[in-house]
């Protein structure tokens, strides 16, 4: 069976946060799984951002996602 043990990240841009605080946005491109013929990459995106990406992603352990299925058609914006 094979198991997510890393994610890549990469910097896309900066915001300001409530009090003030420059923060720098992420985007996660994909994945590194573990899989029974070895470790293999998976590259889910890759981002347009200003200025343009430079190639270099950040390994970070995966995290924890959660689904959520109580939105009702009312609460979606379109």
């Amino acid at each position: 069976m094979s198991k997510v043990i890393s994610e890549l990240s990469t910097i896309v841009g900066t915001y300001t946060d409530k009090d003030g605080n420059k923060k720098n946005k992420y985007h996660r491109l994909g994945s590194i799984i573990d899989t029974p013929q070895g470790h293999m990459l998976k590259i889910d995106s890759i981002p347009v951002c200003e200025p343009p990406w430079s190639g270099w992603a950040w390994i970070n352990p995966p995290k924890e996602r959660t689904i959520s299925f109580d939105k009702k058609d009312d609460d979606i914006g379109f």
